[in-house]
């Protein structure tokens, strides 16, 4: 099981999926750190923090922090179990198909 949720994390890496649904955010000095508002709760200034590098996230303003698997329990306020069953549904079966062929062509 800890692998299959280490490949799901690595499929939809976290700052992909908040850009996707539409946040944005500045970068934050030299590192892979971005901020911005939190998604989360309302808030008038940034506090949310992602880290691209870890694929992790915290909000100053709310106290909250995790990974992808806990920002989808938090944001849609659904268990961890429906969690990954939503995120295995957002990794789309084309993508992974490429990637065999790519790896067949390889050997």
């Amino acid at each position: 099981m800890t692998a299959d949720l280490k490949y799901l994390k690595q499929r939809i890496p976290l700052l992909d999926y908040l850009q996707q649904r539409h946040w944005t955010a500045r970068r934050v000095g030299a590192h892979p750190e971005f901020v911005s508002l939190c998604p989360l709760h309302p808030e008038t200034r940034p506090s949310f923090y992602v880290n691209a590098r870890k694929n992790l996230f915290y909000c100053h303003g709310c106290g909250r922090g995790g990974d992808l698997i806990r920002f989808v329990e938090l944001s849609q306020g659904v268990s961890f179990r429906q969690s990954i069953a939503y995120l295995q549904q957002q990794v789309s079966p084309a993508a992974d198909a490429e990637m065999l062929e790519k790896a067949a062509a390889f050997y």
